[in-house]
């Protein structure tokens, strides 16, 4: 039995930090109307109770009843909130918390109420697909699950968070059994273990059948259906155009990321760690950072989307010449063009002690001219194990430098020349050149 409390206090908390979490210039009407549902519901518990009436009805059957026009105007979510703020609250009114727990109980059997609903609705969906004709006919015909599960409460990894212990509630809920009995702690770890597997399936299932229905999947998949592109609903004079067609610009002339380069102020705590000759890190958890690269096991340095640029890769290179710990140099999408290539060229070409066994120098506008000192420089290296030049415009020309490096060197292992513009020419010609 509810008895008669001072409730006042208690709803204006749960309404101000209700309307605290409410985030966006965007969602202020919709935070408005939210608000002013929650305030009228809980408004009406309060009289009921001050009026005495139906006080010998259950907590379980008067709260449902006044709660269900939450997710009718505004939305499931909104309970989440609502058991949030009730335990955010609950330390301050601490003779309050039967009622606080009450309210809890009652979100958590909303929610999992509706989604026992929606999960009958999911087992009544056919896995074949729907003509256009009868689409429309069956789905007058059929009832259709709500929005609960994209709003409902998520179980994370931390456990305290309010929101995973609801929706742990919320998934015992779901798994409970009449004829439920535990003999053990270790029976009803599983057992939760196992409610809890099921909510996510649950949750991603209905997650996935809203996507599926939601209008931006429809009129994409309408889009990709129209697609004259596609060979399937090309004519044979499309296609034969489709087949004539050169080369879109991107496959001849790949281009990095577009990011802003960094300065050498950046570089400068990586250039003096490397210049000292320092070691490494020990364990792979636990990379050694710096404003602009990162050192990690292995012999690794982490460049990659850096944009050292051509201004800063030969003090970057000076300053590897010392360290004992770099073998693998990633450089990938740093835009280092011309310099950067002669400075790479003449560190491999000139450092009898270079510990250097990798270079990923993908996406660094390396063309033809950049390709043949890299080559040059390769052509008689016996410590480079693996050279990766993706999405760099090597082109038709720069495929004969590659070709002739590859007849003197023994050494390299992999070589990655994923979209850099070779071609067919490109790929016959050094095809031809290499076994003649």
């Amino acid at each position: 039995m509810i008895q008669q409390i001072e409730y006042n206090e208690t709803i204006e908390a749960m309404i101000r930090q209700y309307q605290v979490q409410q985030i966006g210039h965007n969602e202020i009407i919709e935070t408005m109307t939210r608000d002013y549902q929650i305030e009228q519901v809980i408004d009406r518990i309060i009289q009921r109770v001050e009026n005495n009436e139906e006080v010998t009805r259950k907590p379980d059957e008067i709260l449902p009843s006044h709660l269900s026009t939450i997710p009718k105007y505004g939305g499931w979510g909104d309970l989440k909130i609502i058991y949030v703020c009730a335990c955010q609250i609950a330390h301050l009114f601490p003779n309050e918390l039967p009622l606080l727990e009450n309210l809890k109980s009652a979100c958590v059997r909303m929610i999992g109420d509706q989604l026992k609903y929606d999960q009958r609705v999911l087992l009544k969906q056919s896995n074949e697909p729907l003509n256009t004709e009868n689409q429309e006919t069956i789905t007058k015909s059929q009832d259709w699950i709500s929005n609960c599960a994209n709003e409902a409460p998520r179980i994370s990894n931390n456990s305290k968070k309010f929101t995973t212990v609801m929706a742990k509630e919320i998934a015992q809920y779901l798994h409970l059994s009449n004829s439920l009995t535990f003999k053990n702690e270790p029976q009803l770890s599983t057992w939760k273990g196992q409610a809890y597997e099921n909510y996510r399936c649950l949750i991603g299932k209905l997650c996935r059948l809203l996507e599926k229905a939601s209008p931006a999947y429809v009129d994409e998949q309408a889009k990709l259906k129209n697609r004259n592109d596609r060979a399937q609903f090309c004519t044979k004079v499309q296609r034969e155009q489709l087949l004539t067609a050169p080369p879109a610009s991107t496959i001849i002339y790949p281009i990095p990321q577009p990011l802003p380069p960094c300065s050498l102020k950046e570089l400068k705590p990586l250039l003096e760690y490397l210049s000292s000759n320092k070691p490494g890190p020990c364990d792979d958890k636990q990379p050694i950072v710096f404003p602009r690269g990162t050192l990690m096991t292995g012999g690794r340095l982490d460049l990659c989307k850096q944009v050292v640029g051509p201004q800063s890769v030969q003090p970057l290179l000076d300053a590897m010449k010392h360290s004992s710990y770099v073998s693998r140099l990633l450089l990938g999408n740093n835009i280092v063009g011309l310099p950067g290539a002669k400075g790479i060229s003449e560190y491999i070409r000139c450092n009898s002690d270079s510990k250097i066994d990798t270079w990923y120098i993908a996406c660094n506008t390396f063309d033809s001219e950049c390709i043949s000192l890299i080559c040059e420089a390769l052509a008689k290296d016996s410590k480079v194990k693996a050279l990766w030049l993706k999405r760099n415009p090597i082109g038709t020309v720069g495929s004969n430098h590659i070709t002739r490096m590859l007849m003197t060197n023994t050494c390299l292992q992999t070589l990655d020349l994923f979209n850099t513009g070779l071609l067919d020419e490109g790929y016959w010609f050094s095809e031809f050149d290499f076994y003649n």
